[in-house]
């Protein structure tokens, strides 16, 4: 016994856990290249990520967007010029999404098979506002799964868990944001329980390390250094958007070296360039420039 619970229990807390991850963190050769700082924001990030999702599960009835908020120490290289928000679903569920579209450049929704930050969940649909004729200012209803029904409805893939939402934005100063809202139309959603084996805040968080630290960043760091592939199509498969390519790249400079990067001007309606540290993680873009349009 330690601190009078048996030593299995501890094991299986939540602190235990953030203690466990922490320690494999900092053990890392990544920790070496982002320093000290960097890599407990990262754990940070991860837990709070970890958290919030956790809550959302716990009230499928009433499901809400969550903003993706925070300065730094968000995993996954969050884009700056995006607001990002997600609701989970049930694909028995029946929804309706109401918003304002604002002045900003792109505004899509898309329907995947995970829970985001827990799983890279598979791209089921996307569901693009603008190509369904919605102009800025414009008010508009969504409705989502269930029989068919008149207006704006679309069909929930089976085993659809999340909708992610990207508000793109090209000029910060003068584009708008998007207003949005969602709500469980069938009141029969049953309470999830804590109890079932997978459902606990600590297998949250056991599955985003999983996600991130086991799987994606390895992945990540076989990229070759100071080489720039072409661009491909995002992985759908794993949660990558679709109709959009991006290029990742790695690389190690000196402090006597520069990185220049010229890049024609597409037709895209956006197009941009971000930065990351060694964990993947978007630095601080409030107080640094870290992306261009």
């Amino acid at each position: 016994l330690a601190g009078g619970l048996p030593m299995r229990a501890m094991g299986d807390s939540l602190g235990e856990t953030v203690r466990e991850m922490e320690s494999s963190l900092r053990a890392s050769p990544v920790a070496n290249a982002a320093g000290v700082g960097s890599t407990t924001r990262y754990a940070e990030g991860l837990l709070v990520a970890a958290l919030e999702v956790f809550e959302q599960s716990r009230h499928l009835d009433k499901p809400y967007f969550r903003r993706g908020d925070g300065i730094d120490g968000r995993p996954g290289l969050y884009n700056p010029d995006n607001i990002y928000s997600s609701a989970l679903l049930s694909d028995h569920g029946q929804y309706r999404v109401r918003g304002r579209r604002g002045s900003h450049a792109i505004l899509t929704l898309q329907v995947l098979d995970a829970y985001p930050m827990v799983a890279l969940g598979r791209n089921l649909a996307v569901i693009d506002l603008d190509a369904m004729g919605i102009q800025p200012g414009e008010s508009f209803e969504l409705l989502l799964g269930g029989a068919r029904r008149s207006g704006r409805w679309i069909p929930l893939p089976s085993g659809s868990r999340a909708l992610l939402v990207r508000q793109t934005f090209s000029d910060w100063q003068r584009e708008t944001p998007t207003v949005l809202a969602i709500e469980r139309l069938d009141r029969d959603a049953p309470p999830v329980d804590s109890g079932v084996p997978g459902n606990t805040a600590t297998d949250y968080l056991r599955a985003v390390d999983r996600t991130w630290n086991a799987d994606y960043l390895p992945m990540l760091q076989r990229l070759p250094e100071n080489r720039l592939p072409p661009p491909r199509q995002s992985d759908v498969g794993a949660g990558g958007l679709g109709g959009q390519q991006s290029v990742s790249a790695r690389y190690r400079l000196g402090p006597d070296r520069a990185l220049l990067i010229t890049v024609k001007k597409s037709a895209a309606r956006y197009q941009g360039i971000q930065l990351g540290d060694p964990w993947f993680v978007t630095p601080n873009y409030v107080d640094h420039q870290v992306s261009l349009t």
